[in-house]
């Protein structure tokens, strides 16, 4: 946690001042935002790394929950280039050490998408079960499409693109993972 308030630091909007005396800010976007108004700027400057407080809430809480239902976690470097993994016959989830660089919406968003992998797999009777999809309704747009473009996804069968699809459709719903946790895997 101290890790990923260091990181949240890093995505805090700084002030810079041009030759000419004019100043702008500059940032870094989370991954699919768009350009922010002056306004929220303005607002994360101000509260600076305080402005993630939420999902470093969550993070704890999610995690939390996977340790009460005895789902072995660890960070590691994944070479494939994934971000995160579920790994049902270990019951297992692995997070790649990058992430915590990216900060707490970043992992947040990591860890939820793998939470809803172990929901997927908790839905098929047994968490040690290779997911499958729980049903819900999926996304198109263009943030997952570029997601499921990644090279590792590109030995993946359409069901196991559709079971993704369905993790990154839900994994930015505020309370989907936990949800979805608490329905499938008691």
């Amino acid at each position: 946690m101290v890790r990923l308030l260091e990181s949240d630091k890093n995505l805090t909007p700084k002030l810079n001042y041009s030759k000419d005396g004019g100043s702008y800010y500059s940032y870094i976007k989370k991954p699919g935002e768009g350009d922010l108004s002056l306004k929220e700027i303005k607002k994360r400057v101000s509260l600076g790394s305080q402005f993630y407080e939420k999902d470093r809430e969550n993070i704890k809480m999610l995690l939390g929950k996977i340790n009460e239902l005895k789902i072995n976690n660890t960070l590691s470097y994944i070479e494939s280039g994934a971000l995160g993994l579920w790994i049902p016959n270990k019951e297992q989830i692995v997070i790649d050490y990058k992430v915590i660089s990216m900060g707490s919406p970043t992992f947040l968003d990591v860890l939820s998408h793998e939470i809803i992998h172990v929901a997927q797999s908790c839905s098929t009777s047994s968490r040690k079960n290779f997911p499958k999809r729980i049903g819900l309704p999926l996304e198109f747009s263009k943030e997952i499409n570029l997601n499921l473009s990644h090279n590792v996804y590109s030995r993946n069968s359409k069901e196991v693109m559709y079971l993704e699809r369905e993790a990154f459709t839900y994994s930015k719903v505020d309370g989907a993972a936990i949800k979805l946790l608490n329905k499938f895997c008691k």
